[in-house]
């Protein structure tokens, strides 16, 4: 909205540009707040050290329009929120945790991760905190509810993509009400390989529109029958092999 002010373009590279300055900064305030020397030792440690958090994966997701742009740049705003001891880091914990919350599914959980540490490790201010976690989970939730597509293909991927192929791989008892024949394949029809990832069959979406009004709730139920699932899934062979994947060629 600022920028068609000025003008009806937009230059992908000086938008990457300022948000790698972002970044940058987001990084120092970090840092800056743990480590107390003299301002140019402490110059020169942070540029040693930001090359490990610089990688060209990290600094790639700049030039995209993809969601996890925006949590790389708020991720260390809210790292920095936590650590932070001032009145300022309560209004940064809330932007921080507003934007990544709704920007993506996958993230809606994070309002409870967030609220978990201030339990365990910093319960000063506990009300505020908790009411900031609260309006963040909410509307998290809200903006969910209105991008139908993207919820429904999620919903497919945790279950027939997601639990009932965890399942079916460690020899759990699948629910009589699953398709088998879907088990394992994504919404477009790709069939899921552990060395390939997935590979393209000849279903297409045919699984995806027959099972698009799956549940959450059906991919809960593995943790809650077993939750052992959930300390055990970080080292099942599925997942284990996407730790060694190569994303950026």
């Amino acid at each position: 909205l600022l920028i068609s002010l000025f003008t009806e373009y937009l230059d992908a590279r000086l938008l990457s540009l300022l948000l790698k300055v972002i970044y940058i900064y987001s990084l120092y305030a970090i840092f800056a707040s743990y480590i107390k020397t003299e301002r140019y030792v402490s110059l020169f440690a942070f540029f040693i050290l930001a090359f490990l958090m610089c990688s060209s994966s990290t600094l790639s997701m700049f030039t995209s329009f993809y969601q996890e742009q925006i949590i790389i740049i708020c991720l260390p705003f809210l790292v920095y929120s936590l650590t932070c001891k001032n009145n300022k880091s309560i209004l940064l914990l809330f932007a921080s945790l507003l934007i990544i919350s709704t920007a993506k599914s996958q993230f809606i959980l994070s309002p409870l991760i967030v609220y978990s540490y201030y339990i365990f490790f910093d319960r000063r201010k506990l009300i505020i905190k908790s009411v900031i976690c609260g309006v963040c989970l909410l509307a998290s939730i809200f903006a969910i509810s209105y991008s139908k597509g993207a919820v429904e293909l999620n919903k497919y991927h945790a279950t027939y993509f997601g639990t009932y192929l965890y399942m079916k791989n460690n020899g759990h008892k699948v629910p009589s009400y699953v398709d088998d024949k879907c088990i394992g394949l994504d919404a477009w029809g790709n069939k899921f390989d552990i060395s390939f990832g997935a590979v393209p069959t000849e279903v297409g979406t045919k699984c995806f529109e027959s099972h698009n009004n799956e549940k959450f709730s059906n991919a809960l139920y593995l943790l809650v029958s077993k939750p052992s699932t959930i300390f055990k899934l970080p080292f099942d062979d599925s997942v284990m092999a996407q730790y060694k994947e190569n994303y950026f060629h």
